[in-house]
Order: structure tokens, then sequence, then C-alpha cells
């Protein structure tokens, strides 16, 4: 005979609401694939024996830490249900709030999407699926998502497979930010998978022509991805800290580290957020208040890169770098080159292009 228990502990486990004694009778061929012509009062004998069976069993204290099994009372009837244990399992509050993360960072695309939520909606509680799923779609739609449809999830994976076994791996990459880059072949020891601004990076460690370097690679343009025998070694005070020098990149971005010194005329906390490593040198509050808060001057190792110098750029208003001279100058040059494409009424656009040269 089909194990009846667990073909109902299975479909009250994965339905997502409450149901009466009456209403399983009714889903019966749903939850069995066998025993279609009992009589109606052989079915609800066995649905009872099968739902005591489960009480039972989930009463065990080690079962209790998984499930939690739901009889409540509805009128003159009882409904049942069952749920996972949210302290074992994501509960209720922690899957909305990372469903609200993930579809904010638009990390990945359609179907991957959708797949991991609806697995952490099978998760949680019959009412509290219905609160996430209205939630994911009150402001979602097919467009948020990302276009690319490479599979992130499998490549990470792998990715994060080859960094734990400290495997060489070589592939096919093509810098799309470039325009008409050729494909290039790669070989590296890949140390870090990490998550900046919608896309997914893998750094690695290459060593080519008596050059060692590290390098940055958006992993949905790496292509062809296979192990190769170890030839890079990087071991001790050369491995990068990932902790302590994620936050000093922005973008994803490579560049060469600097210690920036700078005036912040903002809320201070939005600086703290963004580098966890700033020191605060001093708060100067008799100087000019642009937003109400006192200037904070601070001081922050950052890699000083195309990405750096957009976030910069991004908070001209409220930021102003004091050193090194270097980086002034050149966001001070960048600065001038953008007011040359916004020119007041009346005057010349000055900004340079291969078809103003031939006119």
């Amino acid at each position: 005979m089909e194990n009846r228990p667990l073909r109902l502990f299975h479909y009250l486990l994965t339905n997502a609401q409450a149901l009466t004694t009456e209403e399983l009778i009714q889903k019966w061929d749903k939850i069995f694939d066998f025993d279609h012509n009992m009589q109606v009062s052989a079915k609800r004998r066995a649905i009872q024996r099968g739902l005591k069976s489960i009480e039972d069993a989930l009463n065990d204290p080690q079962m209790k830490e998984l499930f939690i099994y739901h009889k409540e009372r509805s009128g003159k009837v009882y409904e049942y249900s069952i749920d996972y244990n949210g302290e074992t399992f994501i509960n209720n509050q922690e899957a909305l709030v990372l469903t609200k993360i993930l579809l904010a960072s638009r990390a990945l695309n359609n179907l991957e999407t959708t797949t991991i939520i609806n697995k952490w909606q099978n998760m949680n509680s019959t009412k509290a699926r219905k609160t996430i799923k209205s939630a994911v779609n009150e402001n979602f739609d097919n467009e948020s998502y990302i276009i690319d449809s490479n599979d992130r999830e499998k490549t990470i994976w792998g990715l994060e497979e080859y960094i734990q076994s400290r495997s060489n791996i070589r592939f096919n990459y093509r810098n799309l930010e470039v325009s008409g880059s050729p494909e290039v072949n790669e070989e590296i020891l890949p140390l870090h998978v990490f998550f900046d601004n919608y896309y997914f990076f893998l750094k690695g460690y290459k060593f080519e022509n008596n050059r060692s370097q590290f390098k940055t690679y958006r992993i949905d343009w790496m292509k062809d991805i296979i192990k190769v025998k170890s030839k890079i070694k990087l071991i001790g005070q050369n491995m990068p800290q990932n902790s302590k020098e994620d936050p000093k990149s922005l973008f994803a971005y490579d560049g060469e580290e600097k210690s920036l010194e700078f005036e912040y005329y903002g809320f201070p906390d939005y600086i703290y957020d963004k580098f966890p490593q700033v020191e605060l040198e001093k708060v100067e509050p008799d100087k000019p208040k642009k937003f109400g808060f006192p200037v904070h001057k601070m001081r922050v190792k950052i890699h000083y890169s195309d990405g750096v110098k957009m976030w910069l750029l991004s908070q001209a208003t409220v930021l102003k770098v004091l050193s090194p001279p270097e980086v002034v100058e050149d966001l001070r040059n960048l600065l001038e080159d953008g007011l040359k494409m916004y020119p007041r009424k009346g005057e010349k656009n000055e900004i340079s292009t291969d078809l103003d040269s031939k006119a």
C-alpha cells in the first residue's frame, strides 16, 4: 500500500492554504494517485488517520525543529496546514527582505529571479506566501529584470569551486565596454566572486611575461571556462584581503590605490555606508553649511578608477576632494568637460567631435 500519510504531509507542506478534512477529500486525486474508487467515507477515515499520524510524527522534538503543524478551528471544523520552522529555515520577514533586495539589485534575469523567489515563498507559512507574492507584484514587471539570459548561478558555483580548490582556469573574454574590443584568451588563478552595480564579477591573479597583476572580469562576459593544470601560485602575504579591498573599489573597476582627503557637506552616514574604512579627521561646524549638516573632513583609501571617478562626479555638489593634487586636477578637468556639454542659451557648444573637426 502506498504511504498515504507521507503523500498527505507533502501536499499540506507545499499547498498555499489551510484545508479542512472535507476539502482534502475533494482533492484526493491530486494528493494520491491510487485508490480513486474508494467510498467518500473510506477516504475520510484514511485522511483522518493520515492527519493523526502526521501530528504524532511532528510532535517529535527533532521534527519540531524543522516543521510546524497547524490544527486550527474554523467555525465547526478544523483546518490543517504545515509550515517550515522559521527558526531553522528562512522565515517570513527574512524572505520578504531578501526578495526586496534581490529585486532591487536586478542581479538576475527573469527566470533566475522568479525561480529563487518561488523557492523562498515555498518555505514560508501559507499566509505569508500571499503577502510576499503581493509585495513582489505591486511594483515589479518583466521589464525590471536584466536582459542578459546567461546562467549566472551555474557559472558562479563553478567559479567558487575553482576558487576553493585553487585551480587555474582559462576562458575567452571580450570587454564590451570598449567598442570593437577583440575576444582574448585569459588564464588566471580565480580569487574572489563579488557583486557590484547589477553585475557579478571575478577577481583573479594573472602572471604573464614576467609581470603579475590582479584583474577583474565581468562574469557574464566570460565564455568557455575550463580548468587547467596549475601554473600560477599565489600564497601568503600576496593574497588580497577581499573584505578590506572590496570597499575601496566602485563599479568593479580596477585602479591604483590612493588616499583621498575630502570635505563632505551632506549626511555623513552615507559616506560611512559607502566606505566602511573611511576615517574622520575632524568636524568643522564653523564652515558654511550647504545642506544643514556640519562639514566633515574625512580620509579614505580607494582604488582610483573610472568607477570611483563616476561616483565622485555624482557627488560634485556635496563632496570636495582636497588631496592628492593629481586627483583634484583630474576631477576639475572632468567637471569642465562635462560642463561643456551643457552650454547656456546663446553659448557655443565647445565639445570637440569628429564632425566638428571635419566641418
